[in-house]
């Protein structure tokens, strides 16, 4: 058996876990985190709209621009309704292009939407769709601590399969928390496609799997498996709580713990056989990579949960820590594998997590007398000014617009600011108007500031006009020399990868200057490139020609307008 658990070599890059197989192209993707990276997200439909994967193709902002304009409506993405990361602004022209992407969830006081998971329709004609599951215990984010990943995939049957039933419940849940209808529908068929796919191959070790939501309706008392009785278990658990530790340990024979030393309280340390936690040199990162030059924090953060029973030997992974929160209150999410008669025994999971050579962990000794319990991963807490706003509006005000926020009042005070313009800070009231607001400043998202803490809330505003979208396009091309070129060389590329190396040689050139003696050499090249695209593809043509439409005429040089009026009738013929 090949070790699952090897962190020197069975590493998952996420985005490549969210990349199409060979041939296929993006349906629909609901994806679910607890705390979301704006920045990271942006990369997100790249990975999903590419089979073919290099840095300079997920780093090029044309491909970024065009993968959002084509696959925002096939993506939702569900998170904690306050855990939206405060980021740098600098992108925010490109984050106001995917917020119609951002589903946050609301939950009650002390309760948290938690589970990281994707679920993924691909498409591909003359053969049946593609399903691909991802079960992590990662978030949408930069973090660099230790997490785990399985991916799943099969194929769409006519065969009901009601195996599936629990992940279907989960993805129907968050569709009652989209507003957009059309979006709504497309995460319930994802559902219907569920319970229609065939069975998921997870690999040669294991015979059956099943899906194990926490916190929603039908699916209230799957922690109870966690206590009921074993003759071995291992938990893996970055956070926990001394009472849900004691009683998952109470029942089993041979037990072991690894966890963070923050975490390892004196009954947890008492409770099990061993307590390991991650090396200094993980801490420091050391061991996994050639140091992190950005200082990020890297901790264990992964959930794993191994089970010896009567009826056979279990492994969980998923979202779900050994806390009450995560029992008992939150919403989560976990993979149940069950392994094949003495194909994964206690000693073998053991040694996968805890090898011999190579082991990032090492072997506590005595507690951490100050170790903080009944503790979880979760931000600092803004969900009551999430849960006190109630709407917000747009208005035009003569050539600007002025937005209004109406929340109840908060008992602890804040600041807000709109994404666009974060130099607006007013305290959260009742009422709370933003004057003077440019069409390409408005947004759905929001900086609140408590104290020293800062987060993104999303709040649906209405009346913010249909053509924002194409406004921001534009600045976004504007913000480099000849950008609309570059992007259209991309487009006649059909987004293969010379396209990046030909707009990174375009661009040096634009940056030392004498723009229309350069355009005017680039437009033979572009003319026949667009030649061979018109012969090659309607979709192309189509493609280019609705991007046209969308760009301010000012940024057309005059040297080009009978090249773009070729592509608009070559359009009109095909069509």
């Amino acid at each position: 058996m090949s070790r699952h658990f090897d962190q020197q070599n069975n590493r998952v890059n996420y985005g490549e876990a969210l990349t199409p197989p060979q041939g296929y192209e993006l349906d629909f993707a609901v994806g679910l985190t607890y705390s979301l990276d704006l920045e990271a997200f942006l990369s997100v439909p790249v990975f999903l709209s590419c089979a073919e994967q290099t840095d300079e193709i997920s780093n090029n902002p044309y491909l970024m621009l065009e993968s959002i304009r084509k696959n925002s409506e096939k993506i939702a993405l569900f998170c904690n309704g306050d855990g939206i990361k405060y980021v740098n602004p600098r992108n925010a022209a490109f984050f106001a292009m995917i917020e119609n992407c951002v589903h946050p969830i609301s939950m009650p006081e002390k309760s948290y939407f938690h589970p990281k998971l994707w679920v993924i329709r691909y498409k591909k004609a003359e053969c049946p769709d593609k399903l691909r599951v991802i079960v992590l215990s990662r978030n949408l984010t930069f973090d660099q601590s230790m997490d785990i990943a399985v991916t799943l995939e099969a194929e769409a049957t006519d065969i009901y399969n009601e195996a599936h039933q629990g992940l279907a419940d989960m993805i129907a849940f968050v569709a009652k928390k989209t507003t957009p209808k059309k979006k709504r529908d497309k995460i319930i068929g994802l559902a219907d496609s569920i319970m229609h796919a065939g069975d998921f191959d997870c690999g040669s070790d294991f015979e059956s799997y099943r899906f194990v939501p926490f916190g929603i309706d039908g699916h209230r008392k799957e922690s109870d498996v966690f206590f009921s009785w074993a003759y071995d278990t291992i938990v893996v658990s970055p956070f926990l709580t001394d009472s849900v530790v004691l009683k998952m340990a109470e029942n089993a024979k041979s037990k072991k713990l690894i966890t963070r030393i923050s975490s390892a309280s004196k009954k947890a340390f008492e409770a099990f056989d061993e307590v390991w936690i991650p090396k200094e040199e993980i801490l420091n990162n050391e061991i996994l990579e050639e140091g992190n030059e950005d200082g990020a924090f890297r901790d264990l953060h992964a959930k794993i949960v191994y089970r010896t029973t009567s009826a056979g030997n279990y492994l969980y992974l998923g979202s779900l820590n050994t806390t009450a929160n995560a029992f008992y209150k939150n919403i989560e999410f976990m993979l149940e594998l069950k392994y094949k008669p003495y194909h994964g025994g206690y000693w073998t999971v053991h040694d996968d997590l805890l090898p011999n050579d190579n082991n990032v962990f090492r072997k506590l000794d005595a507690p951490n007398l100050e170790a903080i319990t009944e503790t979880d991963d979760m931000l600092s807490d803004f969900s009551d000014v999430v849960r006190a706003i109630e709407s917000a509006k747009v208005v035009a005000d003569g050539d600007a617009y002025q937005i209004t926020i109406r929340s109840k009042r908060l008992t602890n005070s804040v600041e807000i600011a709109p994404l666009m313009r974060p130099a607006a800070v007013k305290r959260l009231e009742e009422e709370t108007a933003f004057d003077g607001i440019q069409l390409q400043e408005l947004s759905c998202f929001y900086i609140v500031k408590r104290d020293d803490q800062k987060r993104i809330v999303k709040i649906h505003t209405k009346g913010i006009p249909e053509d924002r979208n194409d406004v921001l396009f534009n600045q976004i091309l504007k913000m480099e020399n000849g950008g609309f070129f570059a992007y259209l060389l991309f487009l006649l590329s059909g987004g293969r990868s010379e396209a990046a190396f030909q707009q990174e040689d375009f661009r040096r050139l634009l940056s030392n200057g004498k723009n229309s003696k350069i355009l005017r050499s680039m437009a033979p090249s572009l003319y026949e490139q667009l030649l061979r695209a018109a012969s090659e593809s309607t979709d192309t043509i189509t493609n280019i020609s609705d991007v046209i439409n969308k760009v301010d005429p000012d940024m057309i040089d005059s040297s080009l307008k009978e090249l773009i009026e070729l592509i608009k009738s070559s359009v009109r013929k095909r069509r």
